[in-house]
Formats: C-alpha cells, sequence, structure tokens
C-alpha cells in the first residue's frame, strides 16, 4: 500500500534570537527536545518524516544518533522556502500524494490535530488548521501543488503566504481545538514559557522550567 503522506519538519533556522543555540535540540523536557516531540507525533500516527537541518555539527550529530532521515539545506540564509524546497526534492519522486509542512519551532501540536488534518485531506485540497479564526501550523498540501508554488518567483519572496493568493479556492481551514498550532517559541522567554507549560500538564520526574 503506498504511503500517503509525509512531514517535512522545517528546522533550519539560525535561531538568532535564541543565541544561536538550534532549536531542533532545545529541550522539553528531561528526555526530549523539540524535533523528538515533532518526530513523535508524526510516527505514533504511522507518517513519516524528513527533517531539514542546516550544516550544524550539535544538530547534525544528534540527528545522527537518533537515526532520524534528514537533509542539509545547503543555502538557510535564504529563509524557509529554501528549507521547503531542499525537503520537497528529496521526496518528490517517491509518490508521496500530500505533505505536512511542520516548523520546528511549533513543537506542541497534538496528535489529534494531525489525525484531523489527514482525515480531512482531499486529493486536491491544502488543509489549514484554525484555532478561534487564526490560521497556525502545520499545514497539508498537496504535493502537486507544492511543487507548482515551489517553480514561482514569488515563492521566493512570499514563501508558502504566496498559496494564499495562488491557491485560495483549493484551501479548506479546519478548526480545530488545539491553541498549539498557534504558538512557535523564537526567544528565550517564549521558551521559558514553554518549559512551563510542559511542566504544567506533565508529571514528569525531572521536569523544571
Amino acid at each position: 500500500m503506498p504511503i500517503n503522506e509525509i512531514a517535512i519538519i522545517l528546522a533550519a533556522g539560525f535561531s538568532s534570537r535564541m543565541n544561536g543555540f538550534p532549536k531542533p535540540i532545545l529541550t522539553l523536557n528531561k528526555n526530549q527536545k523539540f524535533v523528538d516531540k515533532v518526530d513523535e507525533t508524526y510516527k505514533s500516527l504511522g507518517i513519516d518524516t524528513v527533517i531539514v537541518i542546516r550544516d550544524d555539527k550539535r544538530v547534525i550529530n544528534y540527528i545522527k544518533r537518533k537515526r532520524y532521515k534528514f537533509v542539509i539545506n545547503k543555502n538557510p540564509q535564504r529563509g524557509m522556502h529554501s528549507s521547503i524546497e531542499t525537503g520537497f526534492n528529496l521526496i518528490k519522486e517517491t509518490g508521496i500524494d500530500r505533505i505536512f509542512i511542520h516548523p520546528v519551532d511549533v513543537p506542541l501540536v497534538k496528535t489529534e490535530t494531525i489525525k484531523s488534518l489527514k482525515e480531512h485531506s482531499l486529493k486536491d485540497k491544502i488543509i489549514v488548521p484554525v484555532y478561534q479564526g487564526r490560521k497556525g501550523h502545520p499545514i497539508l498540501i498537496p504535493q502537486k501543488y507544492l511543487e507548482d508554488i515551489i517553480h514561482t518567483d514569488d515563492f521566493k519572496n512570499k514563501g508558502l503566504r504566496v498559496m494564499f493568493s495562488m491557491l485560495k479556492k483549493k484551501i479548506i481551514e479546519l478548526e480545530v481545538n488545539d491553541n498549539f498550532i498557534l504558538l512557535d517559541f523564537d526567544t528565550e522567554i517564549d521558551y521559558k514559557r514553554l518549559q512551563k507549560m510542559v511542566c504544567g500538564f506533565q508529571a514528569t520526574a525531572g521536569c523544571s522550567p
């Protein structure tokens, strides 16, 4: 039976507002990093992942140790669109129908949300999760549309935002009960807030903000 979905986890940013420490290997709790949490969420639903990283030995060593499938974005300075393109080029010949695009700094999205996006997916529709009227991550997009978008000049400047103008009629906004689709963590203050959240809903030994 062919694989229908895969998740591209975007993890090649420079983490400049995190004093340069790579977001993929920021700790959520004693035993789990950002990248572990996102990867685990998809794997629990039988969805494979590919992680797009930059050439950083700290991240590469960790990813290899965990035996995750990854690809290095050789031009991360070009922005998120270059990571999407890098990940897409790795998997475009696999025959996968739909692709989740998931930034690694949105690590707490619920498994139920991913499952709902998958269950509501259609061959010719883009599914965008919405919480209280606000769009979030991840996006589930048919491969054919992502390929079309990547090859436009606007994609280099606007990234996935070009999708909302080019393919407006193909988008379904799916309301989900998950405020974590909106929560990305870009600064050290954000990170401390995240750790408090995690310790608040996990009774994990050694969990401390």
